[in-house]
């Protein structure tokens, strides 16, 4: 949307929003995109515990050391759609929760979608739970985890996800169809068929593992 609002390119570098940022030059938003950027993996269990504002934790990615060279490899990367989340800051001139409510979720009418605040205040919640050791069934979570803006905050219902999901087939907030690629999902073929998904899970905190690192994609 910012795209094609004229507010920046997919090939825009990360240095016109955030220079500080290791290999800040030569990383595209498109490789913020595709998990192409190698920027570091904040992996302080704090962060699961606490709500980090944008800018924190963006400071924090200031004092790291890249894993590799921009546009080499590719790996999984919810800090890449964190400094996502700081560029749409930037470029939409609100924040990020604002731009949200501003150019989707109001528009749409999603009235029970948002993005999550550190401190969860909703009557109607649903309780979070992870698989428990060994595959024994499922556990729940031993405390509400704080998840990195711009890379799994986002909260919903299954009503607003359907007006979500129209709204991408009919291409009505963005051209979704003219994209070179769905980031965001992956292009996958089951059964025969092409179809547009992404599984998701945030490997955190458990009662038997007090931090679970990310493993890199093939």
């Amino acid at each position: 949307m910012l795209a094609e609002g004229g507010k920046l390119n997919l090939t825009s570098r990360l240095a016109e929003f955030y220079p500080k940022v290791p290999n800040a030059q030569d990383i595209q938003i498109v490789h913020l995109l595709g998990h192409r950027s190698g920027v570091a993996e904040l992996d302080d269990p704090e962060i699961v515990r606490k709500g980090f504002s944008i800018d924190n934790l963006v400071d924090r990615l200031e004092k790291t050391v890249p894993e590799f060279k921009p546009g080499t490899r590719d790996r999984y990367s919810r800090e890449g759609y964190l400094l996502l989340a700081a560029i749409i800051q930037r470029a939409g001139g609100v924040s990020y929760r604002d731009y949200l409510d501003k150019t989707i979720f109001a528009p749409l009418e999603m009235k029970d979608s948002g993005d999550a605040p550190a401190e969860w205040s909703f009557a109607n919640a649903a309780t979070g739970y992870v698989a428990g050791a060994g595959g024994k069934g499922i556990v729940p979570l031993p405390f509400v985890e704080a998840v990195t803006p711009g890379g799994g905050s986002l909260y919903s219902t299954a009503p607003d996800l359907l007006r979500w999901l129209e709204t991408i087939r009919t291409n009505r907030l963005f051209k979704f169809e003219a994209q070179p690629y769905p980031y965001g999902w992956g292009r996958r073929k089951y059964s025969g068929h092409w179809l547009v998904e992404q599984s998701g899970l945030v490997e955190a905190s458990t009662p038997t593992s007090p931090f679970i690192p990310r493993k890199s994609s093939k």
